[in-house]
């Protein structure tokens, strides 16, 4: 138990740090640019960033069966996932409507009324745009965690590697209908079955799995996830590669290199970190620019900087506290 602690507090959370950062990264590169149009050299870009969200759903998959594993009741599972996502993402939306509302950037505005709906973290359920659009990966997590804690909670244990290949096979056969039929599955069917993203979780359950059960031969789902992302994304096969190959060294106990202070605080403060840095961060670079700093380093950092400051103090004041009384609450159930 001990070394899984390890494991989790240190190299997971660096792995956050790097995918969280690389997402950041992005958005004020690549993303504004797309947006609004940048004035800086493309040499600046950093457009594999946008691949940082699938690191988070491997990770998503490792650690979410991992709670399970440790999780006696469904209702335990449940409150712990509310209390982990909501309470920040409360404040993102708070935030992020309040400085958008106040902006130039009209095309990022929302209603009133469609940033209420947005506290539900349901809004793609009732067709309402998200008062951030980094917000569509939160509906994607949800489904998951619906599905797997059925899937676990319900299907025997012995058949749950079973179940994890029906989940493969599923979704194989709904690309294949879509690259040969060119029949769409609706698209809210894939997002309640998570047709486009299960095999990353997949992934995630696989490595936590062979990490703590030894059990080599389960590097056959990994394959197989690894095979589906390259058919659903060829272009991102470098990258995503790379993904796969660290959590490799990380369930064989060699990615202690990345267990550094900066990467683990990152890591500790990634949630937050997602949930408020595009929107504010296109407010602070579109002001920046108004009054004539147009320089890398300030339409860069300087948003960046913001986004950091403002993902520390909600993890200081709205995540850990969050964290500690839930951890309160489960030792006393």
């Amino acid at each position: 138990m001990a070394i899984q602690s390890r494991v989790r507090l240190t190299e997971l959370d660096s792995l956050r740090g790097v995918a969280a950062v690389s997402v950041v990264l992005y958005h004020y590169t690549c993303r504004y640019h797309e947006l609004f149009g940048h004035k800086i050299d493309p040499i600046w870009s950093v457009d594999f960033g946008k691949q940082g969200v699938k690191l988070f759903f491997l990770i998503s998959g490792f650690v979410i069966f991992m709670t399970l594993n440790r999780t006696r009741y469904v209702k335990h599972f449940v409150l712990s996932r509310i209390i982990r996502l909501f309470p920040a993402y409360w404040c993102a939306v708070l935030i992020t409507f309040v400085v958008v509302s106040i902006s130039e950037l009209t095309e990022r505005k929302v209603s009133i009324q469609d940033a209420l709906i947005n506290l539900t973290m349901l809004q793609y359920w009732f067709s309402v745009p998200s008062v951030d659009g980094v917000y569509w990966t939160l509906n994607v997590e949800l489904s998951f965690y619906v599905l797997i804690a059925f899937i676990y909670f319900v299907v025997p244990q012995a058949y749950f590697d079973t179940a994890m290949a029906f989940w493969l096979l599923t979704e194989c056969i709904c690309l294949a209908v879509d690259q040969l039929f060119t029949v769409d599955v609706p698209g809210k069917i894939r997002q309640l079955l998570v047709l486009d993203y299960g095999h990353l979780f997949i992934a995630g359950i696989m490595f936590y799995k062979i990490y703590s059960q030894k059990c080599k031969w389960l590097y056959c789902y990994v394959v197989i996830a690894f095979c589906l992302e390259i058919l659903i994304s060829p272009a991102t096969t470098i990258i995503c590669g790379a993904y796969f190959i660290a959590f490799i060294f990380l369930v064989n106990g060699r990615l202690g290199f990345l267990s550094n202070k900066v990467l683990v605080f990152l890591g500790s403060i990634s949630y937050s970190l997602y949930l408020i840095h595009q929107n504010v961060g296109y407010v602070i670079i579109y002001s920046l620019y108004k009054h004539g700093f147009a320089s890398p380093i300030s339409v860069i950092l300087v948003p960046l900087f913001f986004s950091l400051l403002l993902a520390s103090f909600m993890f200081l004041f709205i995540e850990r506290p969050s964290l500690l009384a839930l951890k309160s609450r489960l030792l006393k159930a």
